[in-house]
Parts: C-alpha cells; sequence; structure tokens
C-alpha cells in the first residue's frame, strides 16, 4: 500500500522476471522504503510518469518500442528532480556514451554483481552518481575499437594482405614472394603497421588484430 513517507519508484523492463526479482530485491533490503511502479516500455513509462510523482527511475537501456536513452532524455527535460539509474548487459555503446554526456545519470551493468552496486547507490545521498567498472571498460575497449577500425579501414590493399599473412603465420620469405617485394620491404611496412595499430611487436600486432577480429 502506497503511503506517503514511501519514496515513489519507477522500474522499467521488459523483462516480467527482472521487474518481480528486482522488487523483491529492494523490498528486501530496504523494507517499507519504496513504493513501486513497473513499466516495460517506454511509452508505458512515460504515462505513469504523467500520472505519478516519481522520485526515482531505474531503467533498462534495451527496451522494445525506444531505448533508456529517450527515456532519460524525456524525463531530463520535463523531471529534472528525478534520480535516473540506467541498467545494461547489452553493448549498446551509443546509448552508454550518450547517457554519460547527461553526466548526472548512473549507469550500472548487469554484467556484475548488479544488485550490490545498486544498493550502494540507493545508500547514497541524493544526487550521487555511479558508473560501473565494467560500463567503464566496456566504453574503453569500444573507443579502442573504433580507433583501430579507422585505421585499418584506412590501410591500403597491400598493406591488408601483408597483415593478413602475418596473421596466418607465414614467414617473411614466403611474404616477400607472394607479394613481390623484397623481405626488407616486408620488415618496413610491418614496422609501419606496428606503428599505426601503436603495438610494439608482431606478437602485439597479431593478437590485437585476432582480438578485435579486423580479418573476419
Amino acid at each position: 500500500m502506497y503511503t506517503p513517507e514511501k519514496i515513489r519508484m519507477l522500474i522499467v523492463d521488459d523483462h516480467d522476471w527482472i521487474l518481480q526479482g528486482l522488487i523483491s530485491n529492494l523490498e528486501k533490503r530496504f523494507p517499507g522504503k519504496y513504493h513501486f511502479f513497473t513499466a516495460e516500455n517506454v511509452n508505458w513509462a512515460l504515462q505513469i510518469l504523467r500520472e505519478k510523482k516519481i522520485e526515482i527511475l531505474i531503467t533498462d537501456i534495451a527496451l522494445p518500442d525506444a531505448t533508456g536513452l529517450v527515456l532519460a532524455k524525456i524525463v531530463k527535460a520535463k523531471y529534472p528532480e528525478i534520480t535516473i539509474i540506467a541498467i545494461t548487459g547489452s553493448d549498446q555503446y551509443c546509448d552508454m556514451d550518450e547517457l554519460l554526456k547527461m553526466r548526472d545519470i548512473s549507469i550500472i551493468s548487469k554484467l556484475h554483481d548488479s544488485k550490490e552496486e545498486l544498493f550502494q547507490l540507493l545508500n547514497s545521498p541524493i544526487g550521487t552518481v555511479r558508473i560501473s567498472r565494467e560500463i567503464n571498460t566496456l566504453l574503453a575497449q569500444n573507443q579502442e575499437q573504433i580507433k583501430i577500425n579507422k585505421e585499418f579501414n584506412g590501410l591500403s590493399p597491400i598493406e591488408k594482405k601483408l597483415l593478413a599473412l602475418l596473421v596466418k603465420g607465414k614467414t617473411k620469405k614466403e611474404i616477400a614472394a607472394e607479394l613481390k617485394m623484397t623481405t626488407r620491404n616486408v620488415d618496413r611496412r610491418q614496422e609501419s603497421l606496428e606503428t599505426k595499430f601503436k603495438v610494439k611487436t608482431l606478437a602485439e600486432l597479431i593478437a590485437t588484430v585476432s582480438r578485435l577480429k579486423l580479418l573476419d
């Protein structure tokens, strides 16, 4: 039952088992503290926001009719007093980048112990912003991917062919013969590739190309 002293919290996720599980965990950790409202999509959430004086919004980033980013932007514009917490387990880097630019929104990863992170955040003073370590790591990796993809796409056809042969483990003599160049030229081009990909050794170059699946 709603009582005036309870904090009104809206949780938005299109998986009912997540909604019910999160509510159950919050009720156990903070008995009697929150009055919960739930929605499975952005439109439903906006209707609740119009009708109820929500104080905390917890939203998944991946939603069926729009994204949590869209919802967050609307809420910040219309209801700036609402505390927003975005939770994601997906690789929606663009949305997470945009959320980070909004500064005062917390982002928690489902990939780790998000329950404890959420509890800590809700126990913090109003206005506290928390970004999961996993989210920062994912975003850093994505930025690395973008930069390296740009370098890869800027390579000449002969550089890409050389890179593919290096990854296959071909020797310098074999590469020189296939590409019709001297082994000295192979060395120079390999060094150039290492510089472009910001690595120091051939092993690091191959590892980077393989990890980021540039030749797949």
